[in-house]
């Protein structure tokens, strides 16, 4: 054999024996390539992700999240000590299976050799036995969803670290690689915003549905998508487009195709849900599935359904085949009208069995998907309707007066004035639950009817203006919340929000909306919510009470509700028990009748009225734990024969100690009943008789939550001569009085 031969033999042995190593070694060791494994870190980030504390895990640093998390894994029990970097092994898939008492004979089907204890677990087997653990642990909080990758920090400048872009919001992807995977549709474990690891691609060819052109020609379209700015350059684009919007066809990351969509509808909403908006003049138009709403004013910024105002008409819609793609808000809002949703009588519920309305002059029905079927009714006519009408089935019926100063009376509501009557327009619709009412109406008429409901009329036009301001920048706010937009309404007319129309327009209170017509309180250019209540105590509370850090409301502080306007450190049950067991002269609701109040139980009363709402068998103690600024309860402990309750929050607190048989002595020594506490300001002082716990005096002062300007207050300080902008600024720090319009 000559040389040549031998030469190419011994080098088909080495190749072949070469192979034939690999093969051993992958086989006995690993099994599979590294990049088709997953390693030990990142299996300890996903079964983590599982457990209840994952969100108390937080990075310190990215680079060494990992780290940590298999750290926290080990821990746990989950799984056994090893190195992040390193691949998951069948040991470890072992341990980790034990650990959630998965059998190893459910998975006998999958290619996985399981007496070779270090050989490397494939992604492919280790996705199949975690979405088994992941549905077999009840409560779990891990989703696996499709996402179109818009953007990472690696394609994009200004893209956050470890911050990827989707087609469903901003998600963090610590310590994964998703770079390579812009414009690619993806499978992905996500918890919450963060996406734990990548299962699979979906395919590369995607459509950016519904994205905003802010312009484009046949060389370059620049693009709002998702929350991030994109430049594609097209093949084929004819015409110069801009302000429009568009399906965005990509492949491979290069640009196939570009739909416009330009036909657009636009008028007063009526109401919007996540899954329509009425507008007038066209009834319910569906959402696409897949719509997106931008603001181009101000900067421009992607919003949400929830953004978009009911009875104004600030936006246009975007449609294609019957269906809103996308809205585009043009207008900044400027406040005209309010929409208030009427209770019932008692106001119990928005809903109401039956409706009869009358009007002291002419009025309109109008019915009809459009309302274009007008009917016109003599004055002293009524018109009714019940909830199962043929008439309400083909949409919202609207009544109005034929001349603006009449007003409408509904004669199936009650309220403190008997039939009450509205001014604007009333809108009735239905639902499988019944009948709701909406009333349309000017701002500051509605205010005529606020501030007589909110403060008595009888306390004269200063005060009256100091209610108006508040309640002007009250409801500019809840008007903007938009809370009941679902039924075509902003607010409701209850104490909810601002009770309204209960009681006459009087004189004196629609002189003061008219003297301060258009004014609200501003902090840094915001119009404040103006929190108010009846009666103090002496002191007020900040925004803490109701469970938000006092910084995210700054001009609503704990103060002293007199001259001095002081902070005192009421926090300790010994200090708010010397200062509610005493009376300052100087505090300006001293002369109110529940500046203080106070009740005797015996242990034996105590029992009988709030054993039940404890739920700790025989109540042996009571205590207040937690109070905070200007001394309003936080937390009370009660101590049973069976166990401890805790009523948490001035809410709570109060509805636990509220029982309507219960007798109150007030400020003026004058008994009275009440369902709940007046109050959260209170202090319970124990009485022994031969030392042994005989009952708890109860001991409180004020009427309402404590947050904001004081009513009676406000009024006793107009009597000491402090003008209504004075009075403001008292109870509301840093503010300025400005004008809406």
């Amino acid at each position: 054999m000559d040389k040549k031969k031998i030469i190419l033999i011994l080098s088909l042995l080495i190749v072949i024996l070469a192979a034939v190593s690999i093969y051993l070694i992958t086989q006995i060791v690993g099994g599979t390539p590294d990049y088709e494994c997953i390693t030990n870190g990142e299996a300890a980030k996903m079964v983590l992700a599982l457990e209840e504390d994952f969100e108390s895990l937080t990075y310190q640093e990215p680079d060494s999240a990992v780290k940590d998390y298999l750290k926290a894994a080990v821990d746990k029990g989950i799984m056994a000590d090893c190195k992040a970097e390193d691949n998951l092994t069948n040991k470890n898939l072992l341990h980790i299976m034990k650990y959630y008492g998965v059998e190893q004979s459910l998975f006998e089907n999958l290619d996985i050799k399981w007496k070779r204890k270090n050989r490397a677990v494939s992604e492919e087997n280790w996705f199949v036995i975690y979405d088994y653990i992941r549905e077999y642990r009840p409560g779990g909080s891990i989703a696996l969803k499709e996402l179109t990758i818009v953007a990472t920090p690696g394609n994009m400048e200004g893209v956050p670290a470890w911050t990827a872009f989707t087609d469903d919001g901003v998600y963090t992807f610590y310590n994964l690689f998703l770079d390579g995977y812009m414009d690619n549709r993806i499978l992905a474990y996500t918890r919450g915003q963060e996406i734990l690891a990548l299962k699979e691609v979906v395919s590369t060819q995607v459509v950016y549905r519904n994205a905003w052109i802010y312009e484009g020609n046949s060389n370059v379209i620049k693009t709002y998508i998702d929350g991030i700015d994109r430049i594609f350059y097209p093949e084929g684009l004819s015409s110069e487009v801009s302000g429009v919007l568009a399906d965005i066809h990509l492949a491979e990351g290069v640009m196939t195709g570009i739909e416009i969509k330009t036909d657009t509808i636009n008028g007063k909403v009526l109401s919007v849900t996540n899954d329509y908006v009425e507008i007038e003049g066209y009834g319910r138009v569906p959402f696409d599935k897949d719509y997106r709403l931008y603001k181009n004013y101000g900067g421009f910024s992607q919003i949400g359904y929830s953004d978009i105002l009911v009875g104004y008409e600030l936006q246009d819609f975007i449609v294609a085949e019957g269906k809103i793609c996308g809205a585009i808000v043009l207008y900044p809002f400027e406040v005209q009208d309010i929409r208030i949703i009427l209770r019932n009588t008692g106001f119990e519920s928005i809903y109401h069995e039956s409706v009869e309305v009358t009007c002291d002059g002419d009025f309109y029905v109008m019915s009809g998907a459009d309302l274009s079927n007008v009917v016109t009714l003599a004055a002293g006519d009524s018109f009714s309707l019940e909830s199962d009408s043929e008439l309400i089935r083909e949409g919202r019926i609207r009544i109005a007066p034929v001349k603006n100063t009449d007003k409408i009376v509904i004669n199936t509501i009650e309220r403190s004035q008997g039939n009450p009557a509205y001014p604007g327009f009333l809108e009735i619709s239905a639902d499988e639950t019944g009948l709701y009412i909406v009333n349309e109406v000017n701002l500051e008429q509605y205010l005529k009817l606020v501030v007589p409901s909110e403060m008595p009329a009888s306390y004269g036009v200063e005060p009256a203006k100091v209610q108006a301001v508040c309640a002007r920048s009250y409801a500019y706010n809840q008007l903007l919340n938009n809370d009941y937009m679902e039924y075509g309404a902003h607010i409701d007319d209850s104490t909810w929000y601002q009770v309204y129309n209960n009681t006459m327009e009087y004189s004196s209170s629609s002189q003061a909306v008219d003297d301060t017509c258009g004014q609200v309180m501003t902090v840094n250019g915001d119009v404040i919510t103006a929190y108010y209540y009846s009666t103090s105590c002496g002191h007020g509370s900040d925004i803490a009470i109701w469970g938000q850090e006092p910084g995210t409301c700054s001009y609503i502080t704990a103060h002293s509700i007199n001259p001095d306007n002081a902070y005192v450190d009421l926090t300790s049950n010994e200090a708010f028990y010397e200062f509610i067991t005493n009376k300052n002269k100087a505090d300006f609701d001293s002369e109110f009748a529940l500046y203080r109040w106070k009740t005797y139980l015996t242990m034996e009363e105590i029992n009988g009225y709030y054993k039940n709402k404890a739920n700790v068998g025989e109540i042996t103690s009571i205590s207040v734990i937690e109070r905070l600024a200007g001394g309003s309860v936080n937390q009370v402990v009660v101590e049973g024969t069976k166990g401890t309750y805790l009523a948490e929050g001035e809410m709570s607190a109060r509805k636990f100690f509220g029982d309507a048989a219960i007798e109150w002595t007030n400020n003026n020594d004058k008994t009275f009943t009440m369902g709940s506490l007046p109050s959260g300001f209170f202090a319970l002082n124990p009485v022994y008789e031969k030392n042994k716990l005989a009952g708890y005096e109860i001991i409180g002062g004020g009427y309402g939550h404590g947050l904001g300007m004081s009513q009676n207050g406000a009024y006793q300080m107009t009597k000491e001569g402090y003008s209504y902008e004075d009075i403001l600024k008292f109870f509301y720090q840093g503010i300025e009085i400005t004008s809406l319009y």
